[in-house]
């Protein structure tokens, strides 16, 4: 979502400001225009992220988020922060279009959301609301396409990348172009 800008403040507080769509990703149902940050209610964490009507925040090793989550947090729309269920020791994460990628403190990384090839899960016929091993591990952090279904990347621990998704472009990196990549392939020629 480029309509809204969020940030975590030194005290954990979140707080937004943009286009807000009424699903509750700025705190309230309305859809408005907040041209000042406004507190998230009850939001407090160390990382937030927006995508798609919905903001999730980091909190202690676990993921809350507010807004519109059908395939992340399993919840139409809510100004209520839902913990995300099934996943703890988590140190970071990132939200795709319809999607989510959890970093567990051990490296391996978990996702759900709407199939395709922009969860990375191998396949896609998963259920949506079911948290996928993608079968990575030493991973760092993870960045999704902010532009559709179009995948995401993991760097790890080590400085190497892989990356899943559409690839009509070479987008993923593996050095080809049109073929769609359901799992995680080494992007080439990158020095850790």
């Amino acid at each position: 979502n480029n309509k809204v800008k969020c940030v975590v403040k030194n005290n954990g507080e979140i707080w937004c400001w943009g286009t807000c769509s009424g699903y509750g990703e700025c705190g309230s149902a309305a859809s408005s225009t907040q041209a000042t940050p406004v507190q998230i209610p009850g939001a407090v964490g160390e990382k937030v992220h927006i995508n798609n009507e919905r903001t999730c925040w980091l909190d202690s090793g676990e993921v809350k988020c507010i807004g519109y989550g059908p395939y992340v947090f399993g919840a139409g729309s809510t100004t209520t922060p839902v913990t995300l269920t099934g996943v703890t020791n988590v140190k970071d994460f990132s939200l795709a279009t319809n999607g989510i990628h959890i970093v567990l403190m051990d490296g391996t990384v978990k996702a759900r959301g709407l199939a395709g090839s922009n969860i990375g899960a191998g396949t896609s016929d998963v259920a949506y609301d079911q948290w996928q091993d993608i079968g990575l591990s030493d991973v760092k952090t993870v960045i999704e396409s902010t532009t559709g279904n179009d995948g995401g990347c993991a760097l790890t621990n080590s400085g190497t990348a892989k990356c899943w998704g559409s690839n009509n472009y070479g987008q993923v990196g593996d050095q080809t172009s049109g073929t769609t990549r359901y799992t995680p392939v080494d992007v080439l020629d990158i020095n850790g």
